[in-house]
């Protein structure tokens, strides 16, 4: 099966890296298509949970390892490796099911939908900050990465209660993927981990750009693939401390919400540069009443939502009534006051995407006038939808 997700994915990995691989790979959860006793396609799926608006968490089948060898494309085996996923997702009681997409347009056709995205950015070393850390923010300090985890998981989960899209963790994915002090190589690129009361950063510093073998490197970047900070005191103290490390020239953020709060604290707006922005977690819907009651709603809104889908279990028309209170959904025949698909409903599912934007795309049919402004209001939430891991 790896060396099948090899091919597919064009890369090598080391046998440390596959040993990894193969010890987390949930085996029940995996399928595999074999011919001539050889695999030529497989799939899998993580058990996992992601928060919600309003801080709950649904069960999400975190979708992975889906690879088909090039001899054996457009022969349906990716559709049915994907319906024998969602099957099995659904028969565990997962509401959602959730996957990174490295092609958009494959995973629209089941349904999945962009539910987050993320943005890349980079700040110069020693750029001055609106409200500089004080000793009244805190200190920071560094930990060792063999003792963070436990430091670092109660601070996740306070962030999963503050944003939706975030998605559990393991033990193991806290010691193998996100605390792996495994460097790409070159002297500054051991893993270091900045921990404060509130938040953490875990970075690496990379030199790079030499002008010769025997000069200094002519950048060195600190890149940052994690920051979670919970207040503002945290905001000042990480993000000074990170601007401030000697013998750097910049600092890149990788994996922000679009919404990053670390812009508005940087005094001159042009010394932040978004390097990058894209999708993040493709959600596909597996229990839409489930979804409705679990998450949040910011105001009132009565509406019959018409679904169009391959699925049986989620195609149809659904009423929607839904307010601070709570929301339900359930199957009626009432002519439809808003249409949408499947995947454009899942990426209104944790606030991501506006339903009227939908509209102006041409991606909804408004039936009742105002019923997608209803939907719009209700769906928002405080802060966007943002996901760190990839899976």
């Amino acid at each position: 099966m790896l060396d099948v997700c090899d091919v597919a994915f064009h890369r090598t990995q080391p046998p440390a890296a596959r040993e990894r691989s193969r010890s987390r790979v949930e085996l029940d959860r995996t399928r595999i298509v074999v011919e001539d006793g050889a695999v030529v396609a497989c799939s899998g799926a993580w058990t996992r949970t992601v928060s919600v608006p309003g801080g709950a968490a649904l069960p999400m089948a975190g979708v992975t390892l889906v690879s088909v060898l090039p001899t054996h494309r457009r022969r349906g085996l990716l559709s049915a490796m994907m319906a024998a996923q969602l099957a099995d997702a659904r028969d565990r009681g997962e509401p959602l099911a959730g996957l990174w997409a490295s092609e958009g347009a494959i995973y629209g056709r089941f349904g999945f939908g962009p539910a987050t995205r993320t943005r890349r950015t980079a700040i110069a070393r020693g750029v001055p900050l609106r409200t500089p850390p004080t000793a009244a923010d805190g200190p920071v300090r560094l930990v060792a990465t063999a003792d963070a985890h436990p430091l670092l998981a109660p601070l996740h989960d306070r962030l999963r209660a503050d944003r939706a899209g975030v998605v559990s963790r393991t033990a193991s994915w806290w010691r193998q993927r996100i605390l792996l002090d495994e460097p790409p190589g070159g002297e500054h690129s051991a893993l270091h981990v900045a921990l404060h009361a509130d938040g953490y950063a875990i970075y690496r510093v990379v030199a790079a750009g030499d002008t010769t073998p025997a000069a200094a490197p002519t950048e060195v970047v600190v890149r940052v693939p994690e920051l979670v900070a919970l207040t503002p005191a945290s905001r000042r103290a990480l993000l000074g401390f990170l601007t401030s490390i000697d013998l750097a020239t910049r600092v890149e953020l990788h994996e922000r919400p679009v919404d990053d709060e670390l812009g508005l604290l940087v005094a001159a707006p042009q010394d932040l540069r978004v390097l990058h922005e894209a999708d993040a977690l493709w959600l596909r819907i597996l229990d839409l009443p489930a979804l409705v009651a679990a998450r949040s709603w910011a105001a009132d809104a009565a509406l019959v939502l018409e679904v169009g889908s391959d699925d049986p279990a989620l195609a149809g028309r659904w009423r929607l009534e839904v307010g601070p209170d709570g929301g339900a959904a359930t199957r009626v025949a009432d002519a439809a006051d808003l249409v949408l698909r499947d995947r454009d409903l899942a990426s209104i599912a944790l606030g991501g995407t506006s339903p009227i934007a939908l509209l102006d795309a041409g991606l909804a049919d408004e039936r009742r006038t105002g019923a997608t402004a209803a939907l719009d209001a209700a769906a928002r939430t405080p802060r966007a939808p943002w996901t760190i891991d990839v899976f």
